[in-house]
């Protein structure tokens, strides 16, 4: 299998892991709801509807930027004079992919805290590094995802 046809199937696979946790934490809610009407709250909901929310933010990020369905205001782009949009947009993708280098080598410095000092959610004794690492893969998908947009946009 080529590259090229590797990194979207990663990406669209990561997103089914995002839309099972999501139907994951829908369940949990559905099950505390209904126990909680008969006994007491047996689940840490708040813990566990964080991390599903968690994993569905990030493993959905590379695959909402490959498919280009972020929300993009053009209301002030739109009204530049057309030589300038190129350039402000390559300035803008390049902010970006800054941006997400930056954040890659931050999360990595944050999972190997995490995983040293052993640190975990206190309610579930769940470690962070895992989720962390979901993350992770997640935003080197996305910086890689933004490499080769930013590099097909240069080339045209």
């Amino acid at each position: 299998m080529r590259l090229k046809s590797l990194i979207p199937n990663i990406v669209s696979n990561l997103r089914y892991i995002g839309v099972i946790s999501l139907l994951f934490a829908i369940g949990v809610l559905v099950l505390e709801v209904i126990i909680r009407r008969i006994y007491k709250s047996i689940f840490p909901i708040d813990d566990i509807g964080g991390i599903c929310m968690y994993v569905v933010a990030l493993a959905g990020t590379p695959y909402a930027f490959l498919e280009g369905r972020f929300l993009r205001v053009r209301v002030f782009i739109e009204r530049l004079p057309h030589c300038i949009k190129p350039k402000l947009e390559f300035i803008h993708l390049a902010f970006a992919l800054t941006f997400v280098s930056y954040l890659v080598v931050s999360w990595i410095k944050m999972m190997m805290w995490s995983w040293k000092v052993k640190d975990y959610f206190l309610s579930i004794k769940i470690p962070y590094w895992p989720l962390q690492f979901i993350g992770l893969i997640s935003l080197i998908l996305l910086a890689i995802v933004m490499f080769t947009f930013f590099f097909k946009k240069e080339m045209k």
